[in-house]
């Protein structure tokens, strides 16, 4: 929900102003969270979202000593 919110849904509160002095199109660009925050540079569509592939989270090594119950558990398995 909140990634629709910052990728796909514009807001009243993020427009600024056109540049430029071609007038089409109106005075404001609209643009949401993510473009008003330079992350990307359009409005994102719910499939463009859903079908964007993120690259799997290396887990870092257990550092330091392992808690009580955790190495019971492994002995009990």
């Amino acid at each position: 929900m909140g990634t629709c919110y910052n990728f796909c849904w514009t807001h009243k509160s993020m427009r600024r102003e056109r540049q430029g002095s071609d007038s089409l199109g109106g005075k404001w660009v609209q643009s949401t969270p993510a473009q008003a925050a330079g992350l990307t540079d359009h409005r994102w569509s719910v499939e463009e979202l859903l079908s964007f592939s993120v690259p799997p989270v290396e887990i870092p090594k257990w550092r330091g000593r392992r808690p009580k119950w955790l190495v019971e558990a492994a002995r009990a398995a």
